[in-house]
């Protein structure tokens, strides 16, 4: 148990960490770049402490990093279809916050889904 706690306060303390870096930053590429960390946290916790919640997470943040990913690629390629803006970035900020504060408050979603 305590080591489940270890885990969740620092995947929190992580969280909050890649939003202040990806305020920090006026880049898009930069702040995509920080933010492929929040999954990589969620994906090394993974490793040493099971749970819906981490692989809920996971999986979340690992879909929304690729998606900007391959937005981004469209955008330079030409595909001005849609555009990633500030304010996306802003908004994916805040979601970390929120995960952060579900981890640090034990406020479990993914027991509602079949995991």
């Amino acid at each position: 148990m305590a080591q489940d706690a270890f885990f969740k306060k620092e995947l929190a303390r992580e969280l909050r960490y890649i939003e202040v870096m990806m305020k920090k930053d006026n880049s898009f590429e930069k702040k995509i770049y920080y933010f492929s960390a929040a999954y990589g946290i969620t994906s090394r916790t993974l490793r040493y402490s099971f749970s819906p919640d981490y692989l809920l997470a996971d999986l979340v943040l690992n879909s929304t990093y690729q998606a900007l990913v391959q937005r981004t690629e469209m955008i330079q390629s030409g595909d001005t279809t849609v555009q990633v803006e500030a304010t996306h970035f802003d908004v994916i900020g805040k979601g970390l916050r929120d995960l952060a504060d579900a981890f640090e408050n034990n406020a479990s979603h993914a027991s509602q889904f079949k995991i």
